[in-house]
């Protein structure tokens, strides 16, 4: 299914002179990213930086807490991947005979356990190994934003946290603890397949859970070191699972970083 409208889809980018330069870093972007290609959606990318958000795009939207993903079709406007995920479901894979969610309630909980165990347990360690990354990435006016109201933390901390990137004894453990977590994950795919059901985090067809979770693998690739976690040799199943996004069109190699 390609849909041919005025889709456009607010992502997230360091520095504003690199829009349609640079990918997207944003995990909760990604989300919306995976769910789009899911449906065949074509859609136009427009990359913002922290500060155009907080200035532009909330002004465009008449939100001054607006965020990214934000997804405008034919002048409506959604906000959150989450909400972006059920308007989608809702007004194009229900129609077209699809669902994001499985098709059924439990596939829609399974996507929501995802989604809030992703974003509190995996990323409590994959934040230490990318947040510095994002720091370097940004202008100067977003590096306000990101330091002062977004983390909290002084310039003097954040380059403290640059420098610890390259100190294998404070990487090591943050890498070896995200892919414990993950063996939960890797744990589901194996029983998947001894059910003889599919690749994905419900089986046969790729679902909103799959995308809470590709969100946390696209951002992971701001570090090269993460390969270390999703790539690792314990979690085969979860490796096969990113070259299966992969090779059915979901996401792009050279869109990510």
């Amino acid at each position: 299914m390609t849909v041919s409208s005025d889709f456009v889809l607010y992502e997230l980018i360091g520095r504003a002179e690199d829009a349609g330069k640079v990918p997207n870093f944003s995990p909760h972007v990604w989300k919306t990213k995976f769910d789009l290609a899911v449906l065949g959606i074509a859609y136009k990318p427009t990359g913002q930086s922290f500060h155009q958000i907080r200035g532009d795009l909330a002004e465009q939207t008449g939100n001054d807490k607006v965020t990214v993903p934000t997804l405008v079709d034919a002048g409506k406007t959604i906000t959150d991947s989450w909400d972006i995920a059920e308007y989608l479901e809702d007004k194009y894979a229900k129609p077209a005979g699809k669902s994001l969610f499985g098709g059924s309630d439990a596939g829609k909980a399974l996507a929501k356990f995802i989604e809030g165990w992703a974003n509190t347990t995996l990323a409590a360690d994959l934040r230490p190994l990318i947040g510095p990354k994002v720091y370097l990435s940004l202008d100067p006016p977003s590096t306000e934003y990101f330091l002062f109201r977004k983390t909290n933390q002084t310039r003097e901390r954040a380059e403290e946290l640059v420098s610890l990137l390259s100190d294998p004894s404070y990487t090591s453990p943050h890498i070896a603890a995200a892919r414990a977590k993950l063996s939960v994950v890797e744990s589901l795919l194996a029983w998947n397949a001894s059910q003889g059901k599919g690749p994905w985090l419900l089986g046969d067809e790729p679902s909103h859970a799959d995308a809470c979770l590709w969100g946390w693998y696209a951002f992971s690739r701001l570090n090269k070191d993460t390969e270390q976690v999703w790539g690792h040799e314990s979690l085969p199943r979860l490796g096969q699972w990113v070259k299966e996004v992969i090779s059915k069109g979901f996401a792009k190699e050279e869109e990510l970083y």
